[in-house]
């Protein structure tokens, strides 16, 4: 069978292009049959591969190209390509690639024999089901051939290392030891000489002047004389000897510190240098001759073809002209066939044939020792054009831009496209014979032959663990549904015949399906999380540090034995299984009756479903990877995986990396990315955003810009190429008891360590037959747990979540009036826009308007309100459409509807109407043509009569169509958008009673401190006022006091909470603090926490002048200092007196002893020194006395306190704004006619927007440095990120500074974050104009409105009114109240007798 082996596609991670689809039908245009997939080290691509593969009509051949390194190897990873003969080869090979994925070292999965031998070892279970090849010039056999070359590379890089350090045989060390013995033998002499200078220095000379006063008139004085004063002239000299000679020793000692130090650190550094040497000797002394390496390569290749069987070893030929070897950084993750441009230099350079001299070495070998070779070409491009290229050395450029290096194209690389057959041939021929080249063309096409798999799947689905004896699955879950009666349905007369038929007939299809155990299974879990939910927060952080080495077993107990605390850890549900009356009767779903709510059943499970039904579980997030641990303990550990996830390059980050590689090939990175910058600023931040559907603007806002324009071509070639492995946030894996490996490879997550599955999700149960369960977590559930807590900590009040009342307020007073900040779902701006129009008034719309708020859907929403405001206006395209659509007033809402339609205007089975619903909603467009034709005009082969047949307009059918195809893209399932709705409630219902306790839970969920503005301007909406740390009430995180939320003290930056735990146990133990002088005495808090409590107004009881307190504790800190030191010594004191007493009683015990003057000597010491102490005491206590005098007349003096420095202060350790705003003195964003920040959501152009410049960073362009800024701005809402390029702020640079308030228009950009890849919105400036703080109110009294009316054109005409002046207050007489108008007038209007007003402070 012709076919191509060793081919990579773009999962060869930095290192091919090539899309499988576009590989399968090019290998197809080249007259190949089969094709094989082996890319590096992983099996991520073989599901889309074998797909496209078949939709081609190609044979797909599964197969890794595996990373072959033992641990002590000095060897680099060789390559060995691993082919699947059949379905349990394949299974083979998954397993080894599982195994290599535990052993990755660097980015890079690394096989070796002991793995190879474990599974394909002769006796193995897969012996002679995978066929092996040598592989590239990098492979087992070639690899060795050039072992040489490699270890010289790697002996070079080791010296270019090497010659970093000083070698120990260095002239310069030598030097050093040599000075430092001459200096130390001339220390030696100085000493020497030193000694006996110092005896002449210090001679004495009184006795000898006594003797010669005796001499006095003898005639022996004047030689008596002469002599002395030669000695006393010698002991002077002596002297300035000697100090010379200490001089010199002084220096002679620093010279040989000096010498030490430099031998020291010499000798460090040879330490170094010869470390890297062993590592130079040890590959040096592995370095064999020509004829030890051939018989290395024979003994290699014999231990393979023995390995695998004879026959399905090959020893694989290419050509494609490598001049030199590779250069792999082993840094920078997975490897690629291409050259660093940066970082090589000429050393590293081999300039001789290597590749021809490997393969012709591989030549002799297969022919002497009979084994059998084959041919391929390593494809790693598409075709052999400059674009294919230059888009493979951009993705290997990206792996290395982060060190600002790039590859290069080395010659040869321009050869690994996928070939002709001809090409390949004739390419062998410069390394083969031609018989040794048909030899192995034809070996190749009998590889292809061979391998047959069939990739048949089963299902590997677990079974519930917790079944009483005699009891199977299907009893056991109908035991649990009656059981579950009495619990939902506690009054008889509730539970009619209604839900007894409806409960019968999904236990039937529950059962015939075979899914009891599935539901088990959920609600086994569900269980555990709900117990996790009583438990405190304490217990659950040992259970996050403890639970993987704690079994089945201890956990259970733990969590049994600690529940205290009622939690809501456990969503009422999520997805289609909401419409389930078994799941809601079980605790699998919550609070919501499928059948109270037409909720369906069959868009969960029927009996013609062809893909498996999902339950999705939202649980709190800091239980969830608890739950998760407790399925691998139950389920075993190899048998729970994750699922793993792909980042592709979308517009965006093709933009930006290639902007990346561009810029440090030309040394202009800057330019480059500020460039790339601009141009992705430009591609909407839509769902589904291509080139193809964007390249048009970009090139007309980048008309003739050629480096912008070079970077968008460039882009358009790597876009949609694979980029990284990610894991799937919610997605675990629980298999049938074996392990998960038997079905799917696996491979090791880098954040979490953890193993997950090579697929998607889909591919897991559609391709393999397993089975997936979304664990997924939902803030909202502990915000509602912590409001549960609050509740009942302060009032005493227990909440049952479940039942908690549908109240018409609520509906009024949260959803109506648009208050949904903080509202689970309804948050957004949007959002609370639709819901003012929508004014929903019970549960049914908020479900309707859950699921409507979605793109696609939401074009329909004005039809929606206005329609159910008035239902007498509804029209409907065929009458057939109004039983349907009539409960969601003539509008498509459900996806449930997208499947009634087709099947009662169409004459579709469920399960055909359930596949259209699926087509729509993955955006099959090709599959929907099909439909489309079927919808309108039937399909007898499926026994589809279609729209026409029933008498319905093939126009008004295709309209129909239309309308389904564009809703169901983003539509919502009736029962999922139920659960949403439900959870909205249960946040709405906790923010209308208990404001204070909800939002002081949401502050505590809130980690974003972006979002913290938005989440206070909340708590001010519904009126909770949010005070700052307290330092007598505040505990750690937010809490509720008296109505009111009160910063936590471990909230304040620089304040660790083991510091604030302190400050909070001293109050417990000792009482509230009375002044700030109290909490200093105590001294439970250092400089930096307490200044910083300060700042942060934990001490505003005290004073609320914080500057005056910092320059009290700047007083008192020097005094409660030597307080403090004096009190220790007092202790110590203390302690002494205390030991020497002792020593006395003891003494005195002993007064017996026949020593009895000795025994009272040692009392008389001792009383001595115990008086002495006392003394030392008692100064000591007056020493205390006097600093508590003096700490006690400092006292709080008022200080002049600037507002603006108060503010920021407070900001910069609460991290925002709390006891006041800076903007509190201006006009609100209303007024002044801007939005609000808290509002932006959608693009938008020309928008005024106003606030304070926080943040503020100029930089300047590289290309020209011109300077551009980029900043904060933060109103009372929110904050949004600003940009100010360079020829706006050449305009309006002046008016951009640290502090202004501005109000600004530009225009509203939305971008993916690409850490979080969250969406987030910044802002394009445009255009700058300064606000100036309002001045004091001015009032004006008025007798009704509509004197006002008359009064304002007076005003006008007067020119009172102005745009900067006075804020305008009408006090109106007939109502008895204040107005506030959004009116400024001159202050000359006091002074007019005409209008009766007064300012407003006055």
């Amino acid at each position: 069978m012709k076919g191509l082996i060793h081919c990579h596609s773009e999962n060869s991670r930095y290192d091919s292009t090539m899309k499988v689809k576009r590989m399968c039908e090019r290998a197809k245009e080249l007259g190949y049959e089969a094709i094989t997939l082996t890319d590096h080290g992983t099996l991520t691509g073989i599901d889309d591969f074998i797909a496209a593969a078949q939709e081609v009509g190609i044979k797909p051949i599964p197969g890794v190209e595996a990373y072959m390194q033992e641990d002590d190897s000095l060897y680099k990873r060789f390559h060995l390509i691993l082919l699947a003969k059949d379905d349990l080869g394949y299974q083979g090979i998954g397993k080894a690639v599982s195994d290599s994925n535990k052993r990755v070292e660097r980015g890079f999965p690394r096989m070796n024999k002991e793995i190879l031998e474990r599974y394909f070892a002769p006796g193995k279970k897969y012996h002679g089901h995978v066929i092996a090849t040598s592989a590239c010039i990098q492979g087992v056999i070639a690899g060795i051939i050039l072992s040489p070359f490699e270890f010289d590379k790697e002996i070079k890089k080791l010296k270019k290392t090497q010659r970093k350090y000083e070698n120990p045989e260095s002239a310069s060390y030598k030097k050093n030891l040599e000075l430092l013995k001459k200096e130390t033998e001339n220390g030696d002499s100085l000493v020497a000489e030193r000694d006996q200078v110092t005896t002449l220095a210090k001679k004495a000379f009184k006795k000898k002047e006594n003797a010669l006063a005796k001499l006095e008139g003898t005639e022996e004085y004047d030689e008596a004389f002469a002599a002395l004063q030669q000695e006393k002239k010698e002991a002077e000299e002596a002297k300035i000897r000697l100090e010379e000679i200490k001089e010199a020793i002084a220096t002679s000692k620093a010279n040989c510190r000096i010498l030490k130090k430099r031998i020291k650190d010499s000798e460090e550094e040879h330490g170094k240098f010869m470390a890297y040497q062993k590592q130079i000797d040890e590959i040096e002394s592995k370095k064999l001759d020509a004829e030890k390496l051939y018989d290395l390569a024979a003994k290699e290749t014999l231990y393979y073809d023995n390995l695998f069987g004879h026959g399905n070893f090959f020893m694989e030929l290419q050509y494609h002209g490598y001049l030199q070897t590779n250069i792999v950084d082993e840094e920078s993750g997975e490897g690629n066939d291409m050259e660093e441009e940066s970082g090589t230099d000429e050393e590293s350079t081999i300039t001789i044939e290597i590749e021809k001299m490997a393969m012709e070495s591989i030549v002799r070998l297969a022919k002497n020792l009979n084994i059998p070779m084959s041919i391929a070409n390593d494809a790693h491009i598409l075709d052999g054009s400059k674009e294919s290229i230059r888009a493979r050395q951009i993705i290997c450029s990206i792996r290395y831009s982060s060190k600002k290096k790039t590859v290069s194209v080395r010659p040869g690389d321009d050869q690994l496209y996928l070939k002709s057959e001809e090409e390949m041939v004739e390419a062998i021929k410069h390394v083969a014979d031609p018989d040794s080249v048909s030899e192995a063309l034809a070996n190749t096409y009998r590889i292809c032959d061979e391998c047959n798999c069939k990739f048949e799947i089963g299902e590997h689905y677990p079974k519930f663990k917790g079944l009483k004896p005699g009891e199977d699955s299907n009893m056991a879950l109908k035991r649990m549904a009656y059981e579950g009666i009495r619990k939902r349905f506690p009054i008889a007369l509730e539970w009619t015949e209604e839900y007894q038929k409806r409960l019968d007939y999904e236990l039937s299809i529950i059962a015939d399906m075979g899914y009891s155990d599935y539901f088990l299974i959920v609600q086994d879990f569900l269980e555990f999380g709900r117990k996790l939910g009583y438990l405190s927060d304490e217990s659950i952080q040992y259970l996050q540090e403890n639970v993987k080495s704690m079994t089945l077993e201890g956990l259970v107990s733990y969590v049994e034995s600690h529940k205290e605390k009622p939690g809501f850890s456990i969503g009422a549900g999520r997805g289609s299984a909401a419409g389930s009356l078994v799941a809601y009767l079980v605790k699998i779903t919550d609070i919501i009756d499928p059948l109270k709510y037409d909720l369906l059943f069959e868009r969960f499970l029927n009996p013609q479903r062809v893909s498996m039904p999902d339950v999705d579980s939202d649980f709190s997030p800091d239980i969830r990877d608890i739950v998760v641990e407790y399925c691998k303990k139950l389920y075993g550990i190899e048998s729970v995986t994750n699922i793993v996830t792909k980042g592709f390059m979308a517009p965006k980050g093709a933009i930006r990396n290639v902007a990346r590689v561009i810029g440090i090939e030309r040394d202009k990175s800057d330019y480059y990315l500020q460039l790339a910058d601009m141009i992705a600023k430009k591609v909407p931040s839509k769902p589904g955003t291509s080139f193809a559907t964007c390249e048009d603007e970009l090139r007309e806002a980048f008309k003739g810009n050629i480096d912008a324009n070079e970077i968008i071509d460039q882009a358009k070639m790597v876009e949609g190429v694979f980029l990284n492995y990610g894991m799937h946030a919610a997605g675990i894996i629980i298999a049938d008891g074996n392990p998960v490996s038997d079905y799917v490879p696996l491979m090791r997550d880098d954040k979490s360590g953890d193993m997950k599955v090579q697929c998607d999700m889909t591919q897991a149960e559609e391709k393999h037959g397993l089975l997936k369960f979304d664990f997924l977590g939902l803030r909202n559930l502990k915000i509602v747990t912590l409001t549960l807590r609050s509740i009942k900590n302060r009032t005493g009040i227990d909440i049952d979540v479940e039942h908690i009342p549908f109240e018409r307020v609520v509906f009024e007073k949260i959803f109506a009036s648009g208050k949904t900040g903080s509202i689970f779902q309804f948050e957004s701006p949007g959002m609370k826009k639709m819901l003012r129009s929508a004014k929903p008034e019970c549960l049914e719309d908020l479900i309707a308007l859950v699921s409507l708020y979605r793109p696609g859907p939401m074009d329909n929403i004005p039809k929606y309100i206005e329609w159910k405001t008035h239902p007498e206006n509804i029209e409907y395209l065929c009458p057939e459409l109004e039983p349907i659509l009539s409960k969601t007033y003539g509008v498509i809402v459900y996806q449930e509807q997208v499947m009634e339609i087709v099947q009662k205007l169409a004459g579709y089975s469920l399960s055909q109407a359930d596949n259209v619903r699926r087509f729509m909603s993955k955006k099959k467009m090709d599959k929907l043509v099909h439909e489309r034709e079927s919808f309108v005009n039937g399909d007898p082969e499926r026994g589809i009569e279609g729209c026409v047949k029933r008498g319905i307009d093939a126009m008004v059918a295709n309209e129909i169509f239309d309308q389904m195809v564009e809703f169901a893209k983003y539509a919502f399932n009736k029962s999922h958008a139920a659960a949403y709705a439900v959870l909205s409630y249960i946040t709405a219902y906790f923010k209308h009673h208990f404001p204070a306790d909800y939002m002081c839970a949401v502050l505590n969920c809130t980690d974003d401190i972006k979002k913290m503005p938005s989440v206070l301007n909340d708590c001010r909406e519904i009126g909770v006022k949010v005070q700052p740390p307290n330092i007598n009430k505040s505990g750690l995180g937010f809490m509720v006091v008296d109505e009111e939320i009160v910063f936590g003290l471990d909230s304040v930056k620089g304040t660790r909470a083991a510091s604030a735990a302190s400050i909070i146990k001293d109050r417990e133990e000792n009482g509230e603090y009375v002044s700030f002088k109290d909490f200093l005495r105590r001294r439970v808090a250092d400089k930096p926490t307490t200044e910083n409590l300060i700042k942060a107004g934990a001490m505003d009881e005290f004073s609320t002048n914080r500057a005056a307190l910092l320059h009290m504790y700047t007083s008192a800190d020097e005094v409660i200092a030597k307080i403090k030191k004096k009190e220790q010594a007092i202790d110590e004191i203390r302690n002494e007196i205390t030991q020497v007493t002792s020593k006395i009683s003891i003494k005195v015990s002993k007064e017996t002893d026949t020593d009895e003057i000795k025994a009272a000597e040692e009392i008389k010491k001792n009383e001595k020194e115990e008086s002495k102490l006392k003394k030392r005491y008692e100064k000591a206590i007056e020493s205390l006395e006097s600093l508590n005098k003096m700490f006690d007349i400092i006292r709080i003096v008022d200080l002049p306190e600037d507002y603006w420095a108060k503010m920021k202060a407070e900001k910069e350790v609460l991290g925002f704004f709390v006891t006041s705003h800076p903007l509190n003195k201006f006009r609100n964003a209303e007024e002044l006619g801007c939005i609000a920040i808290n509002d932006l959501a959608d693009p938008v152009k020309n928008v005024k927007i106003m606030g304070l410049i926080e943040n503020l960073d100029i930089k300047k362009r590289k290309s020209d440095g011109k300077p551009m800024a980029f900043f904060d701005l933060e109103d009372k809402t929110g904050i949004i990120h600003v940009c100010c390029f360079v020829k706006k702020y050449e305009e309006f640079g002046e008016k951009i500074d640290s502090d202004m308030v501005v109000e600004i228009t530009g225009n509203v950009i939305n971008e993916v974050d690409e850490m979080s890849s969250e969406m987030e919105i910044s802002f394009i400036l445009d255009s700058v104009k300064e606000i100036v703080p309002d001045l004091s109110e001015i009032r004006m009294n008025i007798d009704g409105m509509l004197e006002w009316n008359k009064m304002y054109q007076d005003l006008r005409r007067r020119k009172y009114i102005t745009n900067q002046g006075h804020p305008l207050v009408l006090y109106d007489n007939l109502f008895d109240e204040f107005r506030r108008t959004k009116v400024y007038v001159d202050e000359s209007i006091l002074k007019d007798n005409a209008y009766d007003c007064i300012e407003g402070n006055k």
